[in-house]
């Protein structure tokens, strides 16, 4: 599973191109999406095999799936 660097990878394309043109406020909400894409990344590298996220958090997988 790609770890949201592509999505990432295609964000930071807009933040810049945004900035360059002078559309501060798409360069703003994309900086927020950045940040949560750096959050949710984090999150799923720090997982182990038996583990998953669910609603933000690493949970235990129990097996029985």
């Amino acid at each position: 599973m790609d770890s949201g660097g592509d999505e990432r990878g295609r964000t930071l394309t807009i933040i810049e191109t945004a900035k360059s043109a002078g559309h501060a406020r798409t360069a703003e909400k994309n900086t927020k999406i950045l940040d949560n894409l750096d959050k949710i990344i984090t999150t799923c590298e720090s997982c182990e095999d038996d583990e998953v996220v669910l609603g933000g958090k690493v949970a235990q997988l129990d097996g029985a799936s």
